[in-house]
């Protein structure tokens, strides 16, 4: 889930509604791996009684989490409004920007999809929440200068609201 939501603060992630679809296609795969594991275990002749039953009737029901979805909207952002109404915006910008940044120049990036039921290409698409032009030319040394860049500007005492322009222009 980590992967395929951006933070906005503390238990609040950014979801997109195609990420959304490749999070229920995982969830609903690890719940069929899961279920297959049990069948398998529960083959053998030395599982008592008492856990077999148990264990069959979790067959019949969904044995991974589920997922909570809440629809949030956009703090007030005009010149007058407080500076913290930042925050959000500021961490999904950064964030996204991170994210595209790294997939461009990180060569371990595509081990994320290894044992995932969507691959990196799908993840991309639906990622790439502010049509960052990087994905589109994947200039990996413009996306490794724009990386250096939001390490040297990032900074949780500088006022989010300049902190998000400067990310916004990248």
């Amino acid at each position: 889930m980590v992967l395929l939501t951006l933070p906005l603060s503390k238990g609040n992630r950014f979801l997109t509604k195609p990420a959304k679809e490749l999070l229920n296609r995982e969830l609903e795969a690890r719940n069929t791996r899961a279920k297959d594991a049990l069948k398998k275990a529960l083959g053998g002749d030395a599982v008592d009684g008492f856990i077999k039953g148990r264990l069959t009737n979790a067959l019949n029901e969904r044995i991974t989490p589920g997922v909570v979805y809440n629809n949030l909207s956009a703090p007030a952002l005009g010149a007058s409004e407080p500076p913290e109404n930042w925050s959000q915006p500021l961490s999904l910008i950064q964030h996204a920007a991170a994210l595209v940044r790294k997939s461009l120049t990180d060569s371990y990036f595509s081990r994320n999809f290894a044992k995932l039921s969507f691959t990196e290409e799908e993840f991309l698409g639906v990622s790439n929440v502010f049509a960052d032009h990087l994905l589109g030319s994947r200039d990996f040394k413009k996306a490794q200068d724009e990386q250096e860049q939001i390490d040297r500007f990032w900074s949780p005492t500088r006022p989010p609201t300049s902190s998000a322009k400067r990310f916004w222009k990248l």
